[in-house]
């Protein structure tokens, strides 16, 4: 893959952990003014920030690839940008549940992508901007209109779907960490 293609994958995952890390913080400060969220909310939030960080730490072997050229091969970079673009699509999922705009989380609007393909063919991350102030809000429209913040637990739901790929993501590190170190030897 060339340079071009490389930088454009680094730019959309360090975007993906961008935009969850917004998501995040809006979390975080809401759980800490509250005097109780429920606990799948936490596991919600715990698999958030979990993404977000194995999302930086690819973000930085891509990085480091584009001046060494031999971590990722073509594959891996179109299978990262796929689960980046799986992980933005999970991430908006949680922004729209969380901020109170939606309790239904099967509904197809949902779950559309969030990801669009520029002039070059290369992804990118198309959100609004965040309004973290409305987010805010919303999570204490929620909260008063539930009483708590906890959902029913449920396999299909964005915090679920965020674990399993924060694995996955986190197996492609370990892969790339493994082949780093090989090469070195």
């Amino acid at each position: 893959m060339d340079t071009a293609a490389k930088s454009s994958t680094y730019r959309f995952v360090s975007n993906v952990a961008l935009f969850g890390c917004q998501i995040s913080q809006v979390l975080h400060n809401f759980a800490s003014l509250e005097d109780r969220v429920g606990y799948d909310f936490r596991d919600i939030l715990k698999n958030l920030d979990a993404t977000i960080h194995v999302l930086n730490q690819l973000s930085s072997l891509i990085g480091v690839d584009q001046q060494q050229s031999s971590l990722f091969c073509d594959e891996g970079l179109k299978y990262v940008e796929t689960l980046a673009e799986e992980c933005s699509i999970a991430i908006n999922a949680v922004k729209v549940i969380a901020g109170g705009e939606g309790v239904n989380w099967y509904s197809p609007k949902y779950w559309k992508s969030v990801a669009s393909v520029d002039e070059k063919g290369h992804k990118v991350l198309v959100v609004p901007e965040l309004d973290e102030v409305a987010l805010f809000e919303g999570l204490k429209q929620a909260k008063k209109a539930n009483g708590t913040l906890s959902r029913d637990s449920d396999p299909a739901d964005p915090g679920s779907r965020l674990e399993e790929l924060q694995l996955l993501l986190l197996l492609v590190v370990q892969v790339v960490t493994v082949r780093d170190m090989t090469n070195k030897l």
